[in-house]
């Protein structure tokens, strides 16, 4: 799978289950944490160097907030500003 469309849908199943990870923990999540969730749900391997950088989007937008924890592990957290509204009936 090296043509251009299977990059692409690699990129997006990373960036959706990214995302979906990101947007139900409110305290946010270790990168490595996100980037092994990946690797044990796809076929595919995701370094967290390409984690990194199919993310880079969305962390240079503010979307996604990037910070370092105690031990200098990379962190990631949603941004308030972009959390969806969750509506009540």
């Amino acid at each position: 799978m090296k043509n251009a469309k299977a990059r692409r849908n690699r990129r997006n199943k990373i960036i959706e289950i990214s995302m979906a990870l990101l947007s139900a923990s409110e305290s946010g999540l270790r990168v490595a944490y996100i980037q092994k969730v990946i690797e044990d749900s796809c076929r595919f391997r995701c370094s967290p160097n390409t984690l990194g950088q199919v993310m880079s989007v969305k962390v240079r937008s503010g979307e996604v907030e990037q910070s370092l924890t105690k031990e200098g592990h990379s962190f990631w957290k949603l941004n308030p500003v972009y959390i969806p509204p969750v509506e009540t009936d």
